[in-house]
């Protein structure tokens, strides 16, 4: 994996392939109760900050999917693809909801939806 930033805007891109169902990384890092901008929900009271997890940007249509620890391709994924998740398949409550700029809709977690 490899972090990429352009104009402060950084991302979490694929260094090989990936098949559909492909296990890419396991999150490992500081628990939080709470969230932040940062971290992600692994389960119903617990975040993780993770590395290389903190800068998968959201995306309405993922390349990824997070099962717990686990960080699993949902596609086909090439060398070079950005690696992204919906933060509403997994965040309760967003610490900083925002509205996604391809679709304008809202990002502030699964609770709220």
């Amino acid at each position: 994996m490899k972090i990429n930033c352009i104009a402060n805007i950084c991302g979490l891109y694929a260094t090989d392939n990936y098949l559909e169902g492909e296990l890419l990384f396991i999150l490992k890092g500081k628990y939080f109760k709470k969230p932040d901008r940062y971290t992600i929900q692994i389960d119903k009271t617990t975040h993780i900050l993770d590395k290389m997890g903190k800068y998968m940007n959201h995306s309405f249509e993922p390349t990824c999917i997070i099962r717990s620890y686990e960080v699993i391709a949902l596609k086909n994924i090439q060398e070079g693809d950005e690696l992204t998740f919906d933060y509403n398949s997994t965040e309760k409550k967003m610490a900083f909801p925002f509205q996604d700029l391809k679709t304008n809709k809202e990002v502030k977690g699964y609770n709220e939806l």
